[in-house]
Order: C-alpha cells, then sequence, then structure tokens
C-alpha cells in the first residue's frame, strides 16, 4: 500500500472547481496574446456550492450542536487559528509575526463559542487512520497555542469514540442549566 493510500486527507472543496493544468494556460495564452482576468476566467466557469464540511465531520457537527444548544452556546467549523488568536512579543515583533504566519495556516474543526462570539472549547476531529500519531506530531504548535490562551482543544477519536468523546465535552463544559429555573442540582 502506498503511503498516499494510506494517508487520510479531506477532499478540498476547490478541487472540484478548479479546471485542469491545462485550462489555466490557456488562461495565460501563448507568448504576447492578452491574459484573461480572473473575473473573466469566473464568468466561463462553473461554480458550485461545496459542503463546509466532510460527511464525518458533518455527522460530528451536528453532534456537537446538541451539546452546545444546551449550554446557550454555538459551533463554529473550520476555524482559522489566526482569527483565534492575537500575538504580541513586546521585544521581538518578528517572532510574533512568524509565529502569527505559521498559526494562519493551521486551523481547527470545530469551536464552541458564547453569545459575546468568544471560544469557550476548541475540538480537532482526529478519526482514525494510520495518519493519527503524525498529526499528533505536527499540531504541537496548534497545541501550545491553545495552552497559552487558555482555551481548552481536545482532540476526538473515531467514530466508536464518541461515547467517550461526549462525556469528555460534557465534563469539560459542565451540565447545562436546567430550563425549570431551578437551582441546578449539586454535582
Amino acid at each position: 500500500m502506498s503511503l498516499a493510500e494510506t494517508t487520510h486527507r479531506r477532499p478540498s472543496p476547490f478541487k472540484r472547481l478548479m479546471p485542469p493544468v491545462a485550462s489555466f494556460r490557456s488562461l495565460w495564452g501563448a507568448p504576447g496574446s492578452r491574459r484573461v482576468s480572473s473575473v473573466e476566467a469566473m464568468d466561463s466557469t462553473r461554480v458550485a456550492a461545496a459542503p463546509l464540511l466532510d460527511e464525518l465531520r458533518r455527522g460530528r457537527f451536528i453532534q456537537l450542536c446538541e451539546i452546545a444548544h444546551e449550554r446557550g452556546l454555538h459551533v463554529a467549523p473550520e476555524v482559522s487559528l489566526g482569527a483565534l488568536f492575537t500575538l504580541d512579543h513586546p521585544a521581538r515583533q518578528q517572532e510574533a509575526e512568524d509565529v502569527a504566519k505559521a498559526l494562519r495556516g493551521k486551523r481547527v474543526d470545530f469551536v464552541l463559542i458564547d453569545g459575546a462570539a468568544q471560544a469557550v472549547l476548541a475540538i480537532d476531529y482526529r478519526g482514525d487512520g494510520p495518519w493519527r500519531g503524525r498529526a499528533l506530531r505536527r499540531d504541537r504548535l496548534k497545541r501550545r497555542a491553545f495552552e497559552k490562551a487558555d482555551i481548552p482543544l481536545i482532540e476526538l477519536g473515531g467514530p466508536s469514540d464518541w461515547t467517550d468523546d461526549r462525556a469528555r465535552i460534557i465534563r469539560l463544559l459542565g451540565r447545562p442549566p436546567l430550563s425549570t429555573g431551578r437551582e441546578r442540582p449539586a454535582a
């Protein structure tokens, strides 16, 4: 089995929209010919909306929405770390800019946010597969950023792990408020 067959990657929604390489070359034309603008190229390109999440993550999204809504929270999918964090290094601004650049290229699958759009909990859905160990090593910077920002980050397992994963999420978030207005019983 090749590395490509063992590596799990989410399909890019843009791949379906991109014309073959030959079409890109035709945009530029022969030397000396007029270049076609992106807008002109778009006019002749078929564009369709694609799901934001793959099938596995859509299922988790629905399950997370149920947990979040019970607690007055919302679920934001596919969040860039550049949108979550502000960085400052008073003595070495270039280092802060380098870290910001590295974080912009990373994302987290889900962020549970409160009514003020503040992150409460970040969730990465790992799923199953041989790539899982490599992802854990690669995401060291991501985990450190969440740790420094004091935002919990949890990594969910595959479909068979949902019962345990759900319990971890609920433990981190606490019990939902009772809808009757009575005091919440002690846990």
